[in-house]
């Protein structure tokens, strides 16, 4: 049976100063302020071809996912999320 050596670690609090060349969190130049709109979601009774017309064509959810490949895949995970599973089954005797 081999053994495994066991490594233990202490922390201990200190009062040391960070040296001067820690790395440092970098912002983005004239990076846009990312916000999260509001994704339409399914009106109920609505068909899913309909929804997804409406959602693809949502002036906010076409500027927060303007490549259409992404937006349509918002659009389905929006879809699914209204979703209810219906499942028919038969009670055995």
């Amino acid at each position: 049976m081999a053994t495994i050596p066991v490594v233990a670690i202490a922390l201990v609090e200190s009062n040391a100063v960070q040296p001067t060349n820690a790395p440092q969190p970098i912002a983005i130049a004239n990076a846009p302020a990312r916000t999260t709109m509001p994704l339409p979601s399914r009106k109920p009774k609505e068909k899913k071809k309909d929804f997804l017309s409406r959602c693809m064509s949502d002036d906010k959810v076409i500027s927060e996912f303007p490549d259409n490949k992404q937006r349509y895949a918002v659009c389905q995970t929006q879809l699914s999320k209204g979703e209810t599973l219906e499942v028919e089954y038969k009670k055995e005797k």
